[in-house]
């Protein structure tokens, strides 16, 4: 019967489908499997898969230009990955790809998806550079390293507007001074067939609100402003703006927004999506039984920052309240706040924030989850005001037993759905991956779960001093104390 639907048909049935899905149709009879020839097959499939987890390409890239043993090789990897991160040991695929000596003491700050641009800092000569992760090595031509004048405090997500084939990243560095000042980087990586070609950046004075009593996180940025979150000496929390500096040497972040009271240090983290700011911040639900945890989001439109008027931001802006959903169940109780937040690359393959916890005994993982609002998605359409993101569904939380090997090595991928870090356990110390696994359409919940990476017998997992995982290539990275890079494959 199948091979008598016109392929018209077939091609829109297809994109309904999950990759795992279309595929096997391949098999089913003759006149299907001269689909498998067809470009079109694995540019409508791959173009579905590519909105709900990151590909072996830029995001932004047109599927259509590839030929088709790319379009093949993008789509077999994908499920290959897919089926070995379904495991409870995800195995290595081959040996370390990549092992190679850095000069020095050395971290990940950033990885540019569906490329083999990593962007790393060195800590003993406070530089960052660009990183070829497949062949070990800078890359040709692209040898010079920006000087950061400071220690690095805070890395932004992606700005979400700057273009194909480059993607841009803000540092936010404060200075080895007395006066503790702070400076602002935006570093602008262009790559062409995965590689990197160029590097540019610029730098200005970044300012703190005069309020603030500590320094500023939580950086953010996109097309119209820069952004961080402040505290003032009532131990209340800002969302800080300053428009976003084209040739001027400073800006100065202004408190526009009061988020909350803050005595309980909870976690609170900001991201930005097609010129919307959002800030999301641990809280406690109260009702008249118990205290739920929760996470409440604020949107602040992009009217709203274009304009630069915020004086009605709190009250006008949309308030989303989200209640949490344990692995565990109604016995689950909140350890109390996280001790960092993670952000995926970009919100809308439906995680927006992961928060990190950790009690005497486990480590826990709370996945913020979203969805792409009934919005326009053309700028003709979107007046602006309406949320592209939407807030439906609840929070989902993996608890991990053990604990955390190093707070600083955990990593979230570019789809915000697998999270790695190195967790000490009752059988010992393992690269962990933390998955989460939305609802299906027929009605499943959400769910997590949680896998024991294979590693090499000769890396020592509690030396470990940086890691990366990167779902579109199905790869992690892992930096030693001693300065060895490796790149383990999975796909």
């Amino acid at each position: 019967m199948l091979a008598t639907i016109p392929v018209d048909i077939v091609y829109q049935i297809i994109q309904h489908l999950e990759l795992v899905d279309a595929v096997p149709l391949l098999l089913t009879c003759k006149v299907l499997h001269q689909l498998a020839t067809e470009r079109n097959f694995w540019i409508l499939s791959l173009n579905t898969a590519r909105t709900k987890s990151a590909l072996r390409c830029p995001p932004n890239e047109y599927l259509g230009a590839f030929s088709l043993a790319k379009l093949q090789d993008i789509a077999a990897s994908k499920l290959r990955l897919d089926r070995n991160w379904a495991t409870a040991r995800p195995r290595l695929v081959q040996p370390c790809t990549v092992k190679t000596k850095l000069p020095e003491r050395t971290i990940i700050i950033h990885n540019v998806q569906g490329t083999d641009v990593l962007l790393l800092y060195a800590l003993g000569s406070r530089e960052v550079y660009c990183w070829d992760k497949r062949e070990g090595r800078l890359f040709p031509g692209l040898e010079h390293k920006i000087a950061m004048e400071g220690v690095i405090t805070s890395v932004s997500a992606p700005a979400d507007s700057d273009g194909r084939s480059c993607e841009s990243v803000s540092l936010l560095v404060r200075s080895n001074t007395l006066s503790r000042t702070f400076r602002q980087f935006i570093i602008t990586i262009r790559y062409e067939d995965g590689k990197a070609v160029s590097m540019e950046h610029y730098s200005f004075g970044a300012s703190k609100p005069p309020q603030a009593i500590q320094g500023i996180a939580s950086l953010f940025f996109n097309a119209d402003v820069s952004g961080c979150v402040s505290r003032d000496a009532q131990d209340n929390i800002w969302l800080s703006i300053a428009p976003r500096p084209k040739n001027e040497p400073e800006i100065a972040f202004q408190q526009v927004v009061n988020l909350h009271g803050d005595a309980e240090r909870r976690m609170t983290c900001n991201f930005t999506y097609r010129g919307h700011i959002y800030n999301a911040r641990e809280e406690l639900q109260e009702d008249d039984v118990n205290k739920q945890p929760g996470v409440k989001i604020l949107h602040v439109s992009r009217q709203m920052v274009q304009s630069g008027n915020y004086e009605q931001a709190y009250e006008a802006s949309n308030l989303y309240r989200v209640a949490h959903d344990s692995d565990e169940g109604a016995e689950w109780e909140w350890a109390g706040p996280s001790i960092c937040f993670n952000l995926p690359t970009k919100p809308e393959y439906g995680i927006c924030a992961l928060f990190v916890g950790v009690t005497e005994a486990t480590v826990d993982f709370t996945f913020v989850p979203c969805a792409l609002a009934d919005a326009p998605d053309d700028d003709e359409g979107d007046d602006g005001v309406v949320s592209p993101l939407a807030f439906p569904h609840p929070l989902k939380v993996a608890r991990v037993p053990g604990s955390l090997v190093n707070r600083t090595i955990i990593w979230l991928d570019h789809s915000g759905c697998n999270a790695a870090t190195v967790i000490e356990g009752p059988n010992g110390v393992a690269l962990t991956l933390v998955r989460y696994h939305p609802g299906t359409a027929s009605g499943d919940p959400a769910w997590t779960s949680q896998h024991q990476l294979e590693v090499p017998d000769d890396i020592d997992l509690k030396q470990i001093r940086s890691c990366c995982i990167d779902d579109s290539a199905g790869t992690v990275h892992l930096i030693t104390e001693e300065g060895d890079f490796f790149t383990l494959n999975y796909a």
